[in-house]
């Protein structure tokens, strides 16, 4: 028992010692990926049950997130596609979002991934296409369990970090 609890404890330092940090698979190359793509489709996943008796107080949802991404992108003058639209677009460019979350004590530690998928061909079979990760961004933090807002708000930096990329690789100054 006493052994978990150092544990618990440890990890939880751990994460406070690293958290906020950032990964991006933001380059010049990924950046390009974006170029041309005339719109996306925003696919975000279900929250964990671990944070879903919370998410409703906190205005996080699965529906409310997905909402918040589709008007910032829209806000930043990026088409959202419908699925209908979707399955008609060239390369099948999707946003595609997730939170990962564990639940220690009143701490909740959080990697938010957001990635810009589309159909890609594999260079060592060219008549082999799938959909693929071309551009990526995630954030690892920690806060309190009565703080959910800051993983909202972190989510939507990233969104943010997306609009100028993508604007970047269209030749345009980010359309904040």
């Amino acid at each position: 028992m006493i052994a978990k609890k150092v544990l618990s404890g440890m990890s939880v330092l751990l994460l406070i010692m690293f958290s906020m940090p950032v990964h991006a698979m933001d380059s010049e190359v990924t950046r390009e990926t974006l170029n041309g793509l005339p719109g996306f489709y925003v696919a975000f996943e279900e929250l964990q049950p671990n944070i879903k008796q919370y998410d409703v107080t906190a205005s996080m949802t699965r529906d409310q997130l997905q909402k918040d991404i589709e008007m910032r992108l829209q806000r930043a003058k990026i088409t959202v596609l419908s699925q209908a639209q979707w399955l008609n677009t060239r390369g099948r460019p999707v946003l595609y979002g997730n939170i990962n979350t564990h639940l220690e004590d009143a701490n909740i530690a959080y990697n938010i991934q957001l990635e810009a998928r589309q159909i890609v061909f594999t260079d060592s079979n060219n008549r082999v296409k799938t959909l693929a990760g071309t551009w990526g961004i995630t954030m690892t933090g920690i806060t309190k369990i009565d703080k959910l807002e800051v993983i909202r708000q972190n989510l939507l930096t990233l969104v943010d970090k997306f609009v100028e990329a993508y604007w970047t690789a269209n030749g345009k100054d980010s359309k904040k």
